[in-house]
């Protein structure tokens, strides 16, 4: 762990610590304690990283203590050890601070000290989802720069890199060597503005027709997710192998597309 101590204003102090999962059940309910309120789902995902104890996970939190020593604010990267090159490549799965301990700076503070620890640990760049406006504007001053979507479609995805190649480069480069799939669609159809695709690995792929949506659920071998279009219902299933997604199934209504790898 390593600790910063910052003043923020009048005598009240802030300590600020790194973690790495996975820790202790305890500190694993402190972190779960400040993100009451994002929703059952999140916060089960995040218990789970933050206590696994295989070598596919090297998360790490960034968080920040007030003075009674609760957890008033977090940043947490996601990693995902087991994916090629997954290990230089993380996930900002959050930035969260109370209401009460808001317009701090200490928001700004936990994810510079997240994004520090992450290339000293040898990371190689970070990627986020972002359909806030607000949210937007901090992480592009906290050096994040749009790679793909935009606000204005709903969500955009961002990265952030202390490498020299330009951020495009940089992605298309690590998803040609982790993902060489291109897809043939068996049947076209336009299934709406969706602009993100996540792995069960919790890492993106660039793709301008899909986006996340919620509810999801993980299957053995694929990801089922139900997106909303229009007023109707859409089904879509990923096929991965060796978390490479390989092909994608649609179901809108009684009608079904396929999208599959050239390269399976």
């Amino acid at each position: 762990m390593k600790y910063t101590i910052l003043a923020v204003s009048g005598t009240c102090e802030f300590k600020f610590e790194v973690l790495h999962a996975p820790v202790t059940p305890v500190l694993c309910e402190e972190v779960i304690t400040c993100l009451l309120g994002w929703g059952e789902a999140s916060i089960t995902d995040i218990r789970i990283r933050l206590t696994d104890k295989s070598e596919r996970s090297k998360d790490l939190f960034s968080i920040c203590r007030d003075g009674s020593g609760k957890i008033v604010s977090n940043t947490w990267i996601g990693w995902n050890g087991r994916q090629p090159h997954g290990e230089r490549v993380g996930l900002l799965g959050h930035v969260f601070t109370l209401p009460d301990h808001r317009c701090k700076g200490l928001a700004s503070q936990v994810s510079k000290l997240a994004l520090e620890e992450f290339y000293t640990s040898g990371g190689l760049c970070l990627l986020l989802g972002v359909a806030n406006e607000s949210a937007h504007r901090i992480y592009y001053r906290l050096g994040f720069r749009v790679v793909t979507g935009g606000l204005d479609r709903g969500e955009s995805m961002m990265l952030h890199s202390r490498h020299s190649s330009p951020p495009q480069t940089l992605l298309d480069n690590y998803f040609n060597k982790t993902a060489p799939v291109t897809y043939e669609p068996a049947t076209r159809h336009n299934v709406g503005d969706l602009c993100l695709l996540f792995q069960r690995s919790n890492q993106l792929i660039s793709d301008e027709l899909f986006k996340l949506g919620d509810p999801f659920a993980a299957e053995e071998d694929c990801l089922t997710m139900f997106l909303l279009q229009d007023s109707g219902k859409v089904t879509a299933r990923i096929l991965l192998v060796d978390y490479r997604v390989v092909g994608i199934e649609l179901e809108i209504g009684d009608r079904k597309y396929s999208i599959y790898s050239s390269k399976k």
